[in-house]
């Protein structure tokens, strides 16, 4: 059974990318392997914004591992096609957050793919699962009400 996912309210960033050739597969159209890879930099990206990182959380120990992630393609995307990623982070449980994540192109205003990622707080240092850092909640928090997104 496929798995269907349904827009957010609201995206609070977003990250613009152009496709590039080396992400066209044998059908010429923007590889999957490459739209994952996109995914990952607009998380990597909003988390800097946020002046957080994978590996650092905010408390200076936790980072975040993948447990899951679902992708729906809508459109096909081609060599040069102008994509916005737009992100929203949720807070799911006091271990855990998904980020959802919809793909625009920018010239045509066509959804691209809906993804949604969850993530569990994990730390490094420890090696065990761990809570989701303050730092986390509050820093996505006063992004939204700032509304920099």
């Amino acid at each position: 059974m496929r798995a269907i996912l349904e827009e957010q309210e609201f995206y609070e960033y977003a990250y613009d990318i152009v496709i590039q050739p080396r992400d066209m597969n044998m059908s010429r159209h923007a590889d999957h392997k490459s739209i994952i890879a996109y995914v990952h930099d607009s998380r990597a990206n909003y988390l800097r914004e946020l002046g957080l990182s994978e590996q650092d959380l905010g408390d200076g120990k936790t980072g975040d591992v993948l447990g899951d992630m679902v992708i729906n393609y809508k459109k096909e995307c081609f060599t040069f096609d102008a994509l916005r990623f737009l992100v929203h982070l949720s807070i799911v449980s006091d271990k855990a957050f998904r980020m959802f994540y919809k793909a625009v192109n920018k010239d045509t205003g066509d959804t691209v793919m809906l993804a949604e990622a969850g993530f569990v707080c994990f730390d490094y240092q420890k090696r065990a699962v761990s809570e989701v850092p303050e730092q986390l909640i509050s820093a996505t928090e006063n992004f939204i009400a700032n509304g920099k997104g």
